[in-house]
């Protein structure tokens, strides 16, 4: 049996994250995945608690972080208040199955004490195709999340000619 444990991951503990996403998506920059994690992780709390929004890391017996994914909470039109996670990565070369498993765990935990009535996990075209393709999507639809749809991306350009943040993965829709 293998003991995992679920962090939420603080500033000084971001750059240890990089490794795992970048190996789902080569071009993204240690710049801008700090950037875009410290905002969810310096987000003001509103309670005692888990935060509103941050990095959900799942470690190794060894300390290593081998899974992950980022979260933020917000009112809904139409559930109410709302869980949206995304950047999923399991990246465990010996069980990514386990790992996605305490991943989902986490995240239905974090939802409950979050006091959400809903959880959208989104899953990318990245995800779906790196390693352990589809091993987190198949573990979500297990647990009871169901496929309610699709996200359309367009990337643009911002005057200037700078891509959005949005366009590179800052962004959940609403």
């Amino acid at each position: 049996m293998r003991n995992l444990q679920v962090k939420q991951l603080t500033a000084d503990r971001l750059q240890q994250a990089f490794p795992l996403l970048q190996s789902r998506d080569p071009g993204l920059s240690l710049d801008r995945w700090l950037a875009y994690a410290r905002s969810l992780v310096d987000a003001p709390c509103c309670s005692e608690g888990p935060q509103e929004s941050g990095v959900m890391a799942i470690e190794n017996e060894q300390g290593y972080i081998t899974a992950l994914f980022t979260y933020r909470c917000f009112e809904d039109l139409r559930h109410g208040r709302l869980l949206t996670a995304e950047n999923f990565v399991a990246l465990d070369l010996l069980d990514p199955e386990t790992c996605a498993h305490a991943l989902s765990e986490a995240l239905e935990h974090l939802a409950v004490h979050l006091s959400c009535d809903a959880v959208h996990s989104l899953i990318s075209e990245n995800e779906a195709r790196g390693a352990g393709a589809g091993v987190m999507a198949s573990v979500l639809k297990a647990r009871g999340h169901l496929d309610r749809g699709r996200l359309l991306c367009k990337e643009v350009r911002r005057a200037g000619g700078a891509k959005g943040s949005a366009a590179q993965g800052g962004g959940a829709p609403s």
